[in-house]
């Protein structure tokens, strides 16, 4: 289990997304779990980013809604949870 560190601008935009979208909140709640299990899995389709965003991962909670992440180096890795956003706004 990695533990998970969330940022500020990530809460922000998490805690907006889900007022704007409640329905969402038990699947989002559900991959965030699996993202700290193994952020690798393979229905989170995560992926390295490039760009302004080269270091960081994305991961996928729904069709549009992505989280971004980074993975700090070993020997205890943790997950910072960067950025909540979607789809189109992060690609």
């Amino acid at each position: 289990m990695y533990p998970l560190i969330w940022d500020e601008p990530f809460r922000e935009g998490y805690q907006e997304w889900m007022k704007a979208h409640p329905r969402y909140a038990g699947i989002s709640r559900e991959r965030i779990r699996l993202l700290a299990s193994d952020p690798f899995h393979p229905s989170l389709k995560t992926h390295q980013l490039s760009g302004r965003l080269t270091g960081m991962y994305a991961a996928r909670i729904t069709l549009e809604l992505r989280i971004i992440f980074r993975l700090t180096p070993d020997p205890d890795p943790s997950l910072i949870l960067i950025g909540f956003a979607d789809h189109t706004e992060v690609f």
